[in-house]
């Protein structure tokens, strides 16, 4: 645990400690969990996520969330469900799964 000279902006104190601290997304009813790098106040407990690594686990529960809905478009992925035929199907002239 490595401690950082900022501001906190909630309280003012100047300790935040460098922190791995739990980000979760729930999206269509699945939720994502990561550990995400973050300073925390050590006074206040105010956390503060690191920018890119925070948008680098939004892009990858963003991947998933396509990979799902995808598969599941070609029926083979009971995860999500959205009722949509494969594409890849309806162009060879395959009935809709």
């Amino acid at each position: 645990m490595k401690s950082v000279k900022r501001k906190c902006s909630r309280c003012g104190n100047t300790g935040l400690d460098e922190k791995k601290r739990p980000a979760t997304r729930t999206v269509a009813g699945h939720s994502f969990k990561a550990s995400v790098p973050a300073l925390v106040c050590d006074s206040c407990g105010a956390i503060y996520f690191n920018g890119p690594a925070l948008e680098n686990f939004d892009l990858a529960v963003a991947n998933k969330v396509r990979r799902f809905h995808f598969d599941d478009a070609c029926g083979t992925s009971p995860e999500i469900s959205t009722g949509t035929p494969c594409l890849h199907a309806r162009s060879q002239g395959a009935a809709a799964v």
